[in-house]
């Protein structure tokens, strides 16, 4: 019950936060944007492409994490053991913070000859985020759960780091949100009862 509470939880947080991302995307990372110097629009300020340029950048983030939500998913319902579905589950919560990795820093390579410090900015305002959200994958995803207070305690100290990554990096939420219910699930499989214990 936990675990699609939690995938269902994080679905709906992923949906309803997911226009943080153009904050990411454009504020932060200044994608489809150029840097102006001197004329009308005044030294250091930013030109970018309007909410429609964003659309297939914003797809090629958000999609493949959705993907691989549903396959995960699929992948875990599949899975007999308790073991495995907590791997499968863990890997998942893993996933779309190795994807935004990925994007975020190909977004950031990708203007580094016309923005001022771009891979600067990346390293400081994402990545910091991105490493504390994978304590938190690590806490709930890995650490042995042998009572209720173990319970709880792995279940503060995962979620209180994935909500220090979001007050980090705002633009994030929608794809911590999806990390932070895999890794949720993983601190009790689909239909197990009792708590997990690792083998």
């Amino acid at each position: 019950m936990r675990a699609i509470t939690a995938l269902g939880l994080g679905a709906t947080i992923a949906t309803l936060s997911a226009t943080t991302l153009m904050h990411l995307v454009q504020g932060v990372l200044h994608y489809g944007c150029e840097f102006l110097i001197g004329g009308e629009a005044g030294t250091g300020s930013w030109a970018c492409s309007d909410g429609i340029g964003y659309l297939l950048p914003g797809s090629s983030l958000v999609v493949p994490v959705f993907l691989a939500a549903v396959l995960g998913t699929v992948v875990t319902f599949a899975l007999r053991t308790r073991l495995a579905r907590r791997i499968a589950l863990g890997l998942s919560a893993v996933a779309p913070l190795a994807w935004a990795f990925v994007w975020t820093l190909s977004a950031a390579r990708l203007y580094v000859d016309s923005h001022p410090d771009s891979i600067g900015v990346w390293a400081s305002a994402v990545l910091p985020a991105l490493l504390v959200s994978v304590g938190g994958v690590l806490v709930l995803a890995v650490t042995p759960i042998r009572s209720a207070v173990g319970d709880g305690t792995v279940l503060g100290v995962g979620l209180a780091l994935f909500i220090v990554s979001a007050a980090m990096q705002p633009g994030l939420i929608p794809i911590l949100a999806v990390s932070a219910a895999f890794g949720v699930a993983a601190t009790r499989p689909i239909a197990t009862s009792g708590y997990v214990l690792t083998q």
